[in-house]
């Protein structure tokens, strides 16, 4: 845990305590991570966030080419602050012009340097600058995005910082319904840094190198509720929602460029979790999309300690508004540890 990142954690603590909220953010796989900066050979990317006619690229090497070859690309908050564009810019080696970088509150993108987005922004925007001055700013923002803008960064940092870095068997608890950046990325992070024992119960196919289709459902026009398919009240467009479709990967959200495909489709036990819940077979307890995902939970909090369950609330800061981050924190801020990469209602 860096400097930046590690002040923050220790100020959050100070406020409400040690093992009860901490950040999480959106990130990318390593191995996508630049070594170097890329010739360049333009000054600006192609997309421009919330501009779709300049959502052109069909293939994922085609979008990351763009950013390659270009200089700067421009970000700025659209629904949300926590977004996978800013390091998608980053990893391959292009300087985010993040233009509202200043109006971000404090308590989000907590694990960003802030600071040095703002600096140099203001320090490239419609201003001339040396080649040397870019590749030095870019090498940072490299070696920055590897240490701490990562998958495999961001399921040490939940670890290190709640104390569970010797954890050997992890239940990573999702629906394996749609794709849900934040939840996909940590699962990933979990699986590469603890390893085999790290099961998703319901398979993210998507994530894994060399599938290329699934099947997938939404639930609800509210795709932030979770729906019990057992529910006997259940309604109609809630029961038409859970309907499975098969889909290709390139059909998921965003064609599934950077979070799917990633790491390999090993073989893994999916089997008798319940009994192996009550067995407390396993170290760890993750529920990956909390308001998306809650099998099994009276089942855990009957068997697990607080520091053995780790709650990541994925959603947006819409929700906020609603009160729904700030009523399951409440309820359960005893009973787990909590995630999310919104804090601003919580601390």
């Amino acid at each position: 845990m860096n400097e930046i990142i590690k002040e923050r954690v220790d100020d959050i603590e100070r406020k409400v305590g040690k093992g009860i909220v901490y950040p999480l953010n959106i990130v990318v796989p390593p191995k996508l991570v630049l070594d170097k900066v890329p010739e360049k050979k333009k000054l600006f990317g192609t997309v421009i966030p919330g501009d779709e006619s300049t959502y052109i690229f069909k293939t994922a090497d085609d979008y990351y080419g763009d950013y390659q070859e270009s200089y700067f690309g421009y970000n700025w908050k659209k629904g949300q602050w926590d977004t996978g564009r800013n390091q998608e810019i980053i990893m391959n080696g292009c300087i985010p012009l993040f233009m509202d970088i200043d109006k971000c509150p404090e308590h989000c993108l907590m694990h960003h340097p802030k600071k040095k987005y703002q600096e140099l922004r203001d320090k490239y925007y419609q201003k001339d600058f040396s080649k040397e001055e870019y590749e030095k700013d870019c090498k940072w923002l490299l070696e920055y995005c590897r240490e701490n803008l990562t998958t495999d960064a961001m399921a040490r940092f939940a670890l290190e910082v709640t104390g569970k870095t010797d954890v050997k068997n992890v239940l990573y608890i999702t629906l394996g319904d749609r794709a849900d950046q934040l939840n996909d990325y940590l699962f990933q992070g979990f699986r590469n840094v603890v390893g085999e024992g790290v099961i998703d119960s319901n398979k993210l196919w998507w994530v894994y190198d060399g599938i290329k289709e699934g099947y997938t459902y939404r639930g609800t026009n509210d795709d932030r509720v979770w729906i019990d398919p057992n529910d006997p009240n259940l309604s109609e467009k809630d029961k038409n929602g859970l309907v499975k479709q098969k889909v290709k990967v390139s059909e998921l959200r965003g064609g599934g460029m950077t979070y799917s495909g990633n790491i390999p489709d090993i073989s893994v036990d999916r089997e008798n979790i319940e009994d192996k819940i009550r067995e407390r077979y396993f170290d760890l307890i993750v529920y990956g999309s909390f308001n998306r995902c809650k099998e099994y939970l009276n089942l855990v909090l009957e068997n697990y300690e607080k520091d053995e369950v780790f709650i990541v609330d994925t959603d947006d800061d819409i929700v906020n508004e609603n009160g729904v981050r700030i009523d399951n924190f409440e309820k359960y801020k005893d009973k787990a540890i909590y995630f999310c990469p919104d804090l601003r209602v919580l601390v």
